[in-house]
């Protein structure tokens, strides 16, 4: 849990001087709070950032409140309150945690603000602070609604349903869906069925009739049943008339297996034998697949190219009909090697609520999180040796900080829309990760590993008969040395040294020398929302200007301090109302 802090800061390293800036005039309401020191004999944790609309809040004190057999009982429901008000139930998850889950949720896009009420909480409290507040924003629900196409319902031509899929920012359950999807056939309502949990459902149109002539089927889905207007939208699909046999739809897929699904109008012959009539053009050989009006066609060796698949006319529907027209699509089998890379270059992290940070990912599944603190006592003598874009050698990052958080993150989860197969652009909330120490620097890591990657390989990890070091690392202890390592200094490989391995191996994403620090990506990071710009003069004086990075206005009544390379403190000075502060060095 995030560390209390009442003030923000950054540092730069400028003309061998050291600057250091926190705070001291803040416009924001929750401002006017206890110190960092005050408040940590009391509290050492709370929820902060953005929350999802089910999430709970916590909140953490400094000693055991409650005792260890009292863990998921009932807690004090006056110590926390919330402006709007909420409803809900205040819960023991430990001796020193205490959890609030809300009885109908969090208002989607509300900005809540909490106050814990110390002087009802600690009955020896007879001076210090009588409560804290902090504030967080729930986050707006997100929806990628997914058409699928039409499939046919039997064996007879006339009756088809409409399935797809639905992907949800956040967790919901199929009774809340109900009135999301409404669909009409020449004004005739369909009925609409779900199955699924949390963030993912499929949906089924059933009842779609085709006519004589070609139909549309009008689609509509309402974001106000999730309580965001914004997602509403609509569609329309277009049914074939029930004597148009047709190929409507190819798509190259890799996932459960390499594939191309082709999607017809009407359902395919069971009993008919595709081999040749489904082909990619130099002739290699498919196996097929039939499923009602939907055939797989499967390779049975891997493609790196762009291919053209022929599609023969004599291919027969159900009835016996012949497909009539031969067709050609491009399609594309190949698979990219894993890969990831950042996005930008600032090193400072401005935030309003969430601390996103971008990256892009292409070929993986998942990625490996690592997040390494300098911690704020450390950060001069850091920047005597490295600088904020150098991430630094392990050497000098190991004597001013550790790994303080790892974690697999499924890149599904990251965004609903992921398109493993393509380069995709993804963000972390890093809120939980660097609010428990605000005047720190983090170096945030990601990497992969060869269980990440999204492809299919003859062989496996066991199979070469290595370990990977880090797979099953556990999560560091703050206060104990971190043993177990870093990916990021795999320099041969996550799984280590393969003496009987080929150098030319680190270009084969099906062997584990693909998976070393060449690959992996980081960057230095300080969360703030504050702009620092110091300039050195002729005549041997500093100024120094200070903004704030969200509303780009100057802050005044900051405070500023400069360090030689020696960490000497050389001057302390206050901005004016025009965050300018100026001194001879």
């Amino acid at each position: 849990m995030p560390i209390f802090s009442d003030r923000r800061y950054a540092c730069f390293l400028l003309a061998g001087l050291l600057v250091f800036l926190s705070q001291s005039c803040n416009r924001d309401p929750l401002a006017n709070q206890p110190s960092a020191e005050e408040i940590s004999a009391y509290l050492t944790g709370f929820s902060n950032g953005v929350i999802g609309p089910r999430q709970p809040v916590r909140v953490q004190f400094a000693q055991p409140m409650a005792e260890f057999s009292e863990a998921e009982t009932s807690a004090p429901a006056d110590w926390l309150s919330f402006d709007p008000s909420t409803t809900g139930q205040a819960i023991w998850e430990n001796s020193r945690t205490l959890r609030f889950e809300p009885a109908a949720g969090w208002t989607p896009g509300q900005d809540y603000i909490a106050t814990v009420h110390l002087d009802r909480a600690i009955d020896t409290l007879e001076s210090g602070p009588k409560t804290y507040t902090f504030g967080f924003r729930v986050r707006e629900q997100s929806l990628r609604f997914v058409v699928d196409g039409l499939e046919a319902v039997g064996d007879n031509l006339a009756d088809q349903q409409l399935t797809g899929r639905i992907l949800l920012g956040d967790p919901v359950s199929a009774a809340d869906l109900e009135g999301l999807i409404s669909a009409t056939q020449n004004g005739r309502e369909l009925s609409i069925a779900y199955e699924g949990e949390g963030i993912q459902y499929s949906y089924v149109v059933s009842g779609i009739k085709r006519e004589e002539e070609a139909q549309s089927l009008d689609l509509r889905w309402s974001g106000a049943v999730l309580g965001n207007e914004t997602l509403s939208g609509s569609r329309q699909v277009n049914i074939p008339a029930i004597s148009d046999f047709s190929v409507t739809e190819v798509i190259a897929e890799r996932d459960p297996e390499p594939r191309v699904r082709i999607r017809f109008s009407d359902p395919i012959d069971p009993n008919q034998d595709l081999t040749g009539l489904i082909a990619l053009s130099d002739g290699a050989p498919m196996r097929t697949r039939i499923s009602g009006n939907i055939v797989y066609a499967y390779l049975n060796e891997d493609r790196t190219a762009q291919e053209t698949l022929r599609i023969a006319s004599s291919i027969k529907n159900i009835a016996g009909r012949e497909l009539g027209r031969a067709t050609e699509h491009q399609i594309s089998l190949s698979q990219p090697n894993p890969a990831i890379r950042l996005v930008g270059e600032g090193v400072v992290l401005p935030h309003q609520g969430q601390r996103l940070f971008p990256f892009e990912a292409v070929g993986l599944q998942a990625v490996r999180l690592e997040v390494f603190r300098i911690f704020d006592n450390n950060v001069i003598q850091f920047l005597q040796e490295s600088n904020l874009d150098y991430g630094g050698n392990s050497y000098t990052l190991n004597r001013v900080g550790r790994v303080v958080h790892r974690d697999r993150l499924m890149l599904s989860e990251l965004a609903s829309d992921a398109d493993m197969s393509n380069w995709t652009r993804y963000a972390i909330d890093l809120s939980q990760y660097v609010s428990e120490d605000p005047r720190a620097i983090y170096q945030i890591r990601l990497g992969f590993f060869m269980e990440d990657a999204f492809r299919t390989c003859s062989q496996t990890i066991e199979d070469f008969g290595v370990t990977n070091n880090y797979l099953n690392q556990e999560e560091p202890l703050v206060g104990f040395a971190d043993e177990g390592g870093s990916f990021i200094s795999a320099y041969n490989s996550v799984y280590g040294y393969m003496p009987d391995a080929d150098w030319s191996e680190r270009e084969n994403a099906c062997h584990p020398y693909y998976y070393n620090n060449d690959r992996f990506r980081s960057r230095n990071l300080i969360s703030s929302n504050l702009g620092l710009m110091a300039k050195r003069n002729e005549d041997k004086s500093t100024m120094v200007l200070v903004t704030d990075l969200i509303t780009a206005r100057p802050i005044g009544g900051a405070q500023v301090t400069l360090y030689d390379g020696q960490q000497q403190v050389l001057a302390s000075l206050t901005t004016d109302v025009d965050g300018r502060t100026e001194t001879e060095t």
